[in-house]
């Protein structure tokens, strides 16, 4: 067998190699290079190398090629290490000339050439474009793919769905941001389910407008996020259905709720990363009792652990102190009262220190007492004005019987 350098077309427009004719039709063409490539063998001046053998010693050079013209610019399948010693191709197929390295090299078996040892290479200008590895990840712009798809390791652009240059609607890589962008602000990104293929075949559900504002349910955002106009749940923190920790619109109401009413609503600063890196402010308990510097109410529908400041407080109260100047009240006698705080130390009805230290005092009840205590004195006084007219009455009548 001679040497398989280069061979020419015969008049009849067939390849003649090592005795063999390659028809140009296109399904013989196919059919030899299938066998051929499935025999797994090495050429070398006109040897097969069994592969099988582990003859991996033996350089292929110029294995096979189909060369129309003798210009250098067919086909190629094995090594040219006797021209271009640096370009590996073997088990694949170099299209054009072979100074431009350009083609489909597979399953490179030396150190001297282009591409990874493995996998599929896409080829131009002597450089790897895309590389299939043999676990099928794919990489563009690298050859090292860890990914199913792997893009090289630099910014910039990545994918264009519309427009070759400049802006488009893409993704890229730029200053620490994965960036999703369109063409201009005019443009939207539009998240749904369905197709492209007509105006009508996309079932949207989420829009990101070209000024930023998000619309949920709406293709209309007004502000930065904009749900659709329907009352119902619209965010839920915490649970996938039913119940949850959310927010919602229902009869005119914006609703914070829980799941259930032993969960509380919490108010503060920091984060919720841990079960202490927020400092709490504020609590509304799930019975509706609010604490203010204090997790713990109690029963109170409002505790304060700390200052109140206010300009008027109302205070409703159910009861008021003007029984006292009913006839049957019975008003105890300045005596009665002057024995009662010789024992106990305060007022009749009025709470002791004691109490109020341990207790407090309700706002209410305690100013009703002090009023019934102003109008138990006014009735003392009341007495007591009588009486000095009685007397000044009795001394006008003794200084008249002296004259």
């Amino acid at each position: 067998m001679e040497n398989l350098n280069k061979k020419q077309l015969d008049n009849n427009g067939t390849a003649i190699v090592s005795g063999f004719r390659i028809s140009k039709h296109p399904v013989l063409l196919i059919c030899f290079f299938l066998f051929f490539f499935s025999r797994e063998t090495y050429a070398q001046a006109g040897y097969f190398w069994n592969y099988d053998n582990n003859n991996y010693g033996y350089a292929c050079q110029d294995a096979m090629e189909i060369d129309y013209d003798n210009n250098n610019d067919g086909m190629l399948r094995g090594d040219v290490t006797n021209n271009n010693p640096s370009f590996d191709a073997r088990g694949g197929l170099i299209f054009g000339d072979k100074s431009s390295k350009e083609g489909i090299a597979s399953n490179r078996k030396s150190s001297g050439g282009i591409g990874p040892t493995n996998g599929l290479n896409f080829i131009t200008a002597n450089t790897p474009r895309m590389v299939i590895a043999n676990n099928g990840n794919v990489g563009i712009g690298t050859t090292t793919p860890g990914f199913p798809l792997n893009f090289a390791n630099a910014v910039g652009d990545k994918i264009s769905l519309y427009y070759n240059s400049g802006n488009s609607y893409g993704f890229g890589i730029r200053g620490y941001q994965l960036q999703i962008h369109t063409d201009f602000i005019g443009s939207d990104v539009v998240f749904g389910y369905g197709s492209s293929s007509s105006d009508t075949s996309l079932t949207e559900t989420m829009r990101i407008k070209g000024n930023g504002n998000v619309g949920i349910g709406t293709p209309t955002p007004g502000f930065p996020l904009n749900f659709a106009n329907a009352v119902g749940d619209k965010i839920s923190l915490y649970g996938n259905s039913g119940n949850n920790y959310g927010f919602g619109i229902r009869g005119y109401q914006l609703q914070i709720h829980t799941d259930f009413i032993g969960s509380d609503v919490v108010f503060g600063y920091g984060s919720s990363s841990s079960d202490t890196s927020l400092t709490e402010t504020m609590r509304i308990k799930g019975n509706g009792n609010v604490g203010i510097g204090t997790p713990n109410p109690g029963s109170y529908k409002l505790a304060v652990e700390g200052k109140i400041g206010a300009r008027e407080v109302e205070v409703k109260t159910g009861s008021w102190a003007d029984f006292v100047f009913d006839k049957e009240y019975k008003l105890k006698s300045l005596k009665e009262v002057e024995h009662y705080i010789a024992t106990h130390k305060h007022l009749p009805d009025v709470p002791s220190e004691a109490t109020v230290k341990k207790d407090g005092i309700n706002v209410a009840k305690m100013d009703a007492i002090l009023l019934q205590k102003i109008e138990e004195l006014t009735l003392y006084l009341i007495e007591q004005n009588k009486q000095i007219d009685s007397l000044k009455k009795e001394i006008e009548t003794l200084k008249s019987n002296k004259r």
